[in-house]
């Protein structure tokens, strides 16, 4: 409804980008509701003027959401396309919130192509981003989906010390999800599950990186000892 309203408010107001980060992030609800078809229709349309304005952080959160729609129902190559364009437009800003979201896009798409090593170079450079911001949030997400690879690697004991890493730093940062994000989208139920206080074991398939509660992914925090510790997990 709040970005229907927006939607309808940009329109009088002929503000093209604002039209176009409101259909985009309807197309995002309607891809979380399971309308892809709906979604794909509405991020289509908002990439026109963010392209036509040169407004590269928008180009790349809606290349990043039609990709997640294309990549949910099935079809990873078209997915990785469009988030490689996401990544392209991400790497020319300097708000590293959608290059955060796009390396991390990117290694699902990968290890959804069982390019395993690929996931993991995305992962470690978005580590390696996060980690300099101070972000614990992101830091904890990269960990978990690290921890999905150490596990399709048949390494389940460096999956349970990453999983743990993660755990501790999305505790930190209050984020309130508890659950390793890299289980829940790769159904892997084999790996370990953190419930929520609430008992709740299940997490939106859209969260990650800049996708949650807490510090803005990548503004100008300084990096933490905590981060800069569990950055190193992966190492480990």
């Amino acid at each position: 409804m709040l970005f229907e309203q927006a939607l309808a408010l940009f329109r009088r107001l002929g503000d093209k980008r604002g039209i176009a980060i409101a259909t985009g992030y309807l197309g995002h609800l309607a891809a979380l509701r399971g309308d892809y078809g709906k979604a794909r229709e509405l991020l289509t349309e908002s990439l026109a003027s963010p392209e036509e304005l040169g407004d590269d952080v928008s180009i790349a959160l809606m290349h990043n959401f039609l990709g997640q729609v294309r990549l949910s129902g099935g079809d990873n190559d078209a997915a990785a396309r469009l988030f490689s364009q996401g990544l392209d437009a991400a790497r020319r800003v300097p708000d590293r919130f959608p290059l955060l979201i796009s390396l991390y896009d990117l290694a699902r798409s990968s290890q959804a192509r069982e390019d395993l090593a690929g996931a993991a170079e995305f992962l470690r450079e978005g580590l390696s981003v996060a980690s300099d911001a101070g972000d614990e949030s992101s830091v904890g997400y990269y960990l978990q989906w690290l921890a999905s690879l150490a596990r399709q690697r048949d390494d389940p004991d460096r999956a349970v010390r990453l999983l743990a890493a993660a755990d501790a730093l999305l505790q930190a940062a209050g984020t309130g999800w508890l659950l390793a994000y890299a289980a829940t989208a790769s159904d892997d139920d084999t790996l370990p599950r953190i419930a929520q206080p609430d008992g709740r074991r299940n997490v939106p398939a859209s969260l990650g990186p800049g996708r949650r509660h807490g510090t803005p992914a990548g503004r100008g925090v300084r990096p933490t000892r905590m981060t800069t510790e569990a950055a190193r997990q992966h190492h480990a």
